[in-house]
């Protein structure tokens, strides 16, 4: 060829250079850049299998005996061209030419490329392609984060146990300490009731319908009221201990937050418990020095 082979050129000719059915200019320019150039020689490799895969395949056709004359004479001229040892012709091209196929022409047999003589190895066919096996590896399950877990859950659990429990005790303590103090009142109440040193019977004035009665012991005393109104913050109701002669002493002051039955535990003042009469009157808030007569609401005289 006048002009240098390219590699876009060569792999154009490389299917006719497989089968040999190139001019024998051209079959030694891609046989030169074959030798200068490898990265072809794979594809080559592949045309070759699959030209004697074809050979296989392609049924037998009755050569002529001019034509079968004619070939065996140019195998023998291109083996007597070679060495004295005589290549090993590829079985698969063996069978090809004895069975007369025109697709393995001859054109590339007892060639070298690289030193090596083209079909002289007998032409595997490919073997085919096994996925790679992907080993599959029991997952480690990981506890380290459920163990935290778990222990975070239970340490709460036992803080929410923990506050629970105390709240509960203090609501139970609480209990016991108003039950006691209660216990306490009813005792000190049932001293009043069973073994009083004196007992008022205390009655509404006017058209008041309070009642009332007024237990005392010793220096103490214990009022049981009926009908008595809450008063404004203005105003408080205040207990007088009267005697024959003399002022009335204040004996406290107090408030009722219903007008049903209300009670009231006082200490009675020393120099009072000489006294003739008891009464309750309406005052200004903190009390007065002296009783508000008009006010007085209920009143009882000693028996």
């Amino acid at each position: 060829m006048g002009t240098e082979l390219t590699y876009a050129m060569v792999v154009e000719l490389l299917p006719a250079y497989a089968l040999g059915a190139l001019e024998s200019e051209e079959m030694e320019a891609v046989d030169a850049y074959l030798e200068e150039q490898h990265t072809l020689l794979a594809r080559l490799e592949r045309l070759d299998i699959a030209t004697a895969q074809l050979a296989q395949a392609a049924p037998a056709a009755p050569m002529s005996p001019q034509i079968k004359t004619r070939l065996m004479t140019q195998v023998r001229a291109e083996g007597g061209s070679t060495t004295s040892a005589s290549p090993v012709v590829s079985p698969i091209a063996s069978s090809a030419v004895s069975s007369g196929n025109p697709l393995l022409g001859g054109g590339r047999q007892g060639r070298t490329i690289l030193g090596q003589p083209v079909h002289t190895r007998p032409i595997q066919p490919p073997l085919p392609v096994q996925p790679p096996l992907s080993i599959q590896r029991p997952r480690r399950f990981d506890f380290g984060w459920l163990a935290a877990a778990a222990l975070a859950a239970m340490a709460l659990f036992i803080v929410w146990i923990d506050i629970g429990t105390q709240t509960q005790l203090r609501q139970l303590q609480n209990e016991l300490v108003n039950r006691d103090t209660q216990l306490a009142e009813l005792r000190q109440q049932q001293i009043f009731f069973t073994n009083p040193s004196q007992i008022v019977t205390l009655v509404g004035t006017g058209e008041s319908n309070a009642r009332g009665l007024f237990y005392q012991y010793n220096e103490e005393a214990f009022l049981v009221l009926h009908g008595l109104e809450p008063l404004p913050a203005t105003q408080t109701y205040q207990l007088w201990l009267i005697p024959t002669e003399g002022t009335p002493a204040s004996a406290a002051i107090f408030a009722v937050q219903s007008a049903d039955e209300s009670h009231q535990q006082v200490k009675l003042p020393a120099n009072a418990l000489t006294y003739n009469a008891v009464g309750i009157s309406i005052e200004p808030s903190g009390g007065s020095l002296t009783p508000t007569m008009e006010k007085i609401v209920l009143l009882g005289e000693k028996a």
